[in-house]
């Protein structure tokens, strides 16, 4: 009888640790205009399982956002710049000098809601009283 409760157990936990499913999802988001470039990376690991009869999904997403000037470089040196990222996550807001390089990288992280294959970022540039928009899209 006691074998038979240890099988039962032993069978139990290799059934129990095989109903978390774990998923990887990344997307690039690109955008430009004549002077500007954009991206947003966004990587993503999805976990799916049941615990007390009940489905639980829980994630843990980085979003990686990348900016440079590919224009006139005697025009953008020294220039500060504001700029604003929207996503479904919501939105990452900085003002700076453009480095010397002319790219801007910026990054987060969490849980929760999570940017979709399908969403158009906005980014929003202002940069010597001019404001530039781009529109990121998945490629």
């Amino acid at each position: 009888m006691r074998k038979t409760h240890i099988i039962l157990l032993i069978v139990s936990i290799l059934f129990l640790s095989g109903c978390v499913k774990t998923e990887k999802i990344s997307y690039l988001f690109v955008g430009q205009t004549d002077d500007w470039h954009a991206e947003v990376y966004f990587e993503a690991t999805i976990k799916t399982f049941t615990e007390d009869g009940k489905l639980h999904i829980e994630n843990e997403h980085t979003e990686v956002f990348s900016i440079w000037y590919t224009g006139d470089m005697e025009i953008a040196a020294g220039s500060y710049i504001n700029y604003r990222i929207a996503t479904t996550n919501g939105e990452t807001i900085g003002y700076q000098e453009l480095p010397s390089d002319f790219k801007i990288s910026s990054s987060s992280s969490g849980n929760g809601a999570m940017i979709q294959e399908d969403e158009i970022i906005t980014v929003t540039l202002t940069v010597n009283g001019q404001e530039v928009i781009i529109f990121l899209e998945a490629n």
